[in-house]
């Protein structure tokens, strides 16, 4: 399964980058998966004595860590930003079934910055990118990516390499 599915490039555009968030930004459910797998065992001999009702305790432990292991990556996986040499494409997974798309050439871009905040943004690689194409017009943010001041430079390149093909 791969987040390019659904993507329609048009004739002679190519896919320059691929971001997606800060492996960190995985640890959390990563972490809830661990628990809910491996503290049952801890306890396998007081939940066993259960009979019946521990053994459903901890099959049902073992599959919501999976859940939870699973859902984590996948979320992570489609969660992506996409850099074409045209645009930009922001892929939002906010869940398994729910998944949001915007798309902002290149040439309509105003405005494009990043911002840090927080413990772990401050001392990891970490931070937001946001793209706005006009005052009023909501941005487009790719939140949690790592090294976002590198990326805003590299779309700035691409704007200006852009611009000279134009002129």
């Amino acid at each position: 399964m791969s987040p390019f599915k659904s993507l329609h490039l048009k004739e002679g555009e190519r896919v320059e980058a691929v971001v997606r968030k800060h492996g960190i930004t995985l640890l959390p459910g990563l972490f809830s998966a661990a628990f809910l797998i491996v503290t049952p065992f801890f306890f396998l001999f007081p939940i066993l004595q259960l009979g019946l009702l521990g053994k459903i305790f901890l099959v049902a432990c073992e599959i919501a860590g999976c859940w939870f292991a699973v859902r984590s990556f996948l979320i992570w996986n489609f969660d992506v930003l996409i850099v074409t040499g045209e645009r930009l494409i922001r892929i939002e997974q906010q869940g398994i079934w729910k998944r949001r798309r915007q798309e902002i050439p290149l040439s309509l871009i105003r405005d494009i910055g990043c911002e840090r905040s927080g413990l772990i943004e401050i001392f990891w690689p970490i931070g937001t990118l946001w793209v706005r194409t006009s005052v009023d017009a909501p941005r487009l943010a790719a939140t949690r990516i790592p090294h976002p001041e590198d990326w805003q430079r590299y779309i700035n390149a691409l704007r200006e390499k852009q611009q000279e093909k134009i002129v």
